[in-house]
């Protein structure tokens, strides 16, 4: 019989819902979170995963949906309004042997990191060819992925149920990440699974 009193659930929000990551940070919050959960397991990780953290990240102590958004300091906004008219990273773009696009940069290293990396986000959409993708797995299948470990979570660390987890993100979400306790235990398992095999998933990427 189902449980009537949902106990109080004190894992945070972001721990286990990624429904408001942004589609482009979908990449930089899976590597994340199951970075998190193998360094929970192991007690570390290659220094090499935290290339796709977030600057000031508290790992792993703090959810990606956690992190700041560093905003400009002063200095940054000033320089912005005295450099309007040009980006503190501008191409230089140049064929190579084999008539590709080589591309260099001349960084003006007065701006902070925050702001050279949100310039350099916008160069990539800018400059990046159409034909050419880097396959990082389709949206959807990482959405899987972060709402399986949700489920993982909720049933490893917070010691819920499965009914209960499926009432606590109906509750939350108004609809529950999974149904039944065969998919709840099935996301369970496939995410252990998923976080002993994370190293070689990121080796692909290296």
């Amino acid at each position: 019989m189902p449980d009537r009193q949902l106990p109080e659930v004190s894992l945070a929000n972001e721990e286990w819902d990624f429904s408001c990551c942004p589609e482009d940070e979908l990449f930089d919050c899976w590597v994340y979170e199951f970075s998190r959960e193998y360094h929970r397991s192991h007690g570390s990780i290659p220094d090499a995963w935290r290339i796709w953290f977030p600057l000031g990240a508290d790992f792993p102590d703090t959810a990606y949906l956690k992190v700041s958004k560093i905003s400009p300091n002063k200095e940054d906004v000033k320089l912005v309004a005295e450099f309007l008219k040009h980006n503190p990273i501008r191409p230089i773009i140049e064929a190579n042997e084999y008539g590709q696009p080589n591309i260099c940069f001349k960084i003006d290293w007065r701006f902070s990191d925050a702001v050279l990396i949100k310039w350099m986000r916008l160069l990539l959409k800018e400059k990046r060819p159409k034909e050419v993708k880097l396959k990082l797995g389709k949206p959807p299948s990482i959405i899987t992925a972060l709402n399986r470990l949700g489920a993982y979570r909720l049933i490893k660390i917070e010691k819920l149920k499965s009914p209960q987890a499926e009432r606590h993100t109906f509750e939350t979400l108004g609809f529950a990440l999974f149904s039944g306790y065969e998919k709840w235990h099935k996301a369970c398992l496939i995410t252990e699974k998923a976080i002993d095999y994370f190293p070689k998933e990121m080796a692909s990427y290296a």
